[in-house]
């Protein structure tokens, strides 16, 4: 298969360091929200992707094949890293192969937490490695850093809006009132009770797991909503040996609003 055999190849790289880089596939950006961290307070940090038409990334479970992109954060001391906020990803189809990702563009956030810095400036590093696919694949990696001016309060820039457009993307986490997540007739099943009723007015709901290896986004899924209840089901993936002990979901409904849900399950 042409994606594994790219896949153990070096990855193209770029070892200076610098803001963005750009490629024939994509231009990846070192982006803040602010001008000016604060010296105590939290701000937004990320790498944002912007992808030459046809080409894609892929989301945290590439689907049936792919990889999702990494990043390794250095900064400051004084300064901790969230994890990487996922906006809710589409599904696309490379050669037969069934896909969970992003096309156009991708941020991927973080929030970052400043306490008691005393310099005028920190630096931000960001390891970045990616798979940018499109008819074939193709790994890069490089190491992006940014200067970033320290004050008193976060002075936000032109990238706030960005931030705050795909802060609209990110799954908001949910309580269920209940919820289950189990192997039926080998195929993996949801079975879930919202507090609220998301579906009431639903058009359109698609379900992405988190989690790899337990089912295949090649087979056909079905599914019923109703008021506060959604029921999906999906075929197990080939690679399938075991259910993991907490599952979770991204439920996506009318391609707009999204939540994120954790199941435990018997194991």
């Amino acid at each position: 298969m042409r994606l594994i055999i790219l896949i153990l190849l070096c990855f193209s790289s770029h070892t200076f360091s610098q803001e963005s880089i750009e490629t024939s596939e994509l231009k990846a950006s070192l982006i803040s929200n602010c001008d000016k961290i604060p010296r105590n307070g939290s701000f937004s940090t990320g790498v944002l992707f912007d992808l030459k038409p046809d080409w894609h990334l892929y989301w945290i479970n590439p689907g049936d094949a792919g990889l999702a992109p990494k990043i390794q954060w250095r900064t400051s001391e004084n300064i901790s890293t969230g994890d990487i906020q996922w906006a809710f990803p589409h599904a696309m189809e490379l050669d037969g192969i069934s896909n969970l990702g992003y096309s156009n563009q991708l941020l991927l956030p973080v929030t970052m937490q400043a306490q008691h810095i005393n310099q005028n400036n920190i630096e931000v590093i960001a390891e970045t490695s990616w798979l940018v696919c499109k008819d074939i694949c193709i790994p890069g990696k490089t190491e992006l850093k940014k200067t970033i001016s320290v004050g008193e309060s976060c002075n936000q820039n032109s990238h706030q809006v960005l931030f705050a457009n795909w802060q609209q993307k990110i799954p908001k986490t949910t309580e269920l009132l209940n919820g289950t997540a189990s192997i039926v007739d080998k195929k993996f099943q949801l079975e879930l009770y919202f507090t609220q009723p998301l579906f009431r007015n639903a058009t359109s709901v698609d379900v992405f797991i988190e989690n790899a290896q337990v089912v295949s986004y090649q087979a056909t899924h079905t599914q019923r909503w109703k008021h506060n209840w959604l029921s999906w089901t999906q075929d197990l993936n080939d690679v399938y040996t075991k259910m993991p002990a907490i599952i979770y979901a991204v439920i996506v409904i009318d391609h707009q609003q999204s939540y994120r849900i954790k199941i435990s399950t018997d194991n």
